[in-house]
């Protein structure tokens, strides 16, 4: 029998990145409380004005270019693993790409918020091991040692 023809090729050649292109992270963190996020997330027009002060304020935390313009694009969907929680999406511009939004008591991977872990957390960095904060606050170890590596602690 014969082998099928490979239908795609492979090149070893990349080609150049250009120099507006935006590397990193597409997700950006703003300082926001649990009671401020039920506030005025669903409202655009309550949005804006933070983002501003906040890209006036802090720009470091803002792509290049966000000075520019940026439009609010809508909410994703809601979290399965967070339910009730919804993040937002900005665009910029001047074509620097989409961002999405998420409130700071809300962890990376919306692995949980600050409240649910801050008490693991704290033990975890004392040397106490991810056994036995899994017997005490439930979850796996896995889980745990994941926590403290984003952290920085080990």
């Amino acid at each position: 029998m014969d082998t099928q023809k490979k239908t795609r090729s492979c090149s070893r050649k990349s080609g150049a990145i250009g120099k507006g292109t935006i590397r990193g992270s597409r997700q950006i963190c703003i300082p926001m409380m649990r009671d401020s996020y039920n506030k005025i997330w669903g409202q655009p027009l309550n949005i804006r004005p933070l983002l501003d002060s906040l890209i006036k304020s802090f720009p470091e935390l803002f792509p290049r270019g966000i000075q520019d313009g940026y439009h609010l694009t809508g909410r994703l969907p809601e979290s399965k693993k967070m339910p009730g929680i919804r993040l937002r999406q900005v665009r910029l511009c001047n074509g620097g790409g989409v961002f999405t939004l998420r409130p700071s008591f809300v962890l990376s991977y919306m692995t949980g918020t600050v409240e649910r872990v801050e008490h693991p957390l704290l033990l975890l960095g004392h040397g106490v091991p991810c056994w036995l904060v899994t017997e005490i606050f439930g979850r796996n170890e896995m889980h745990w040692y994941r926590h403290l590596e984003r952290m920085g602690e080990k």
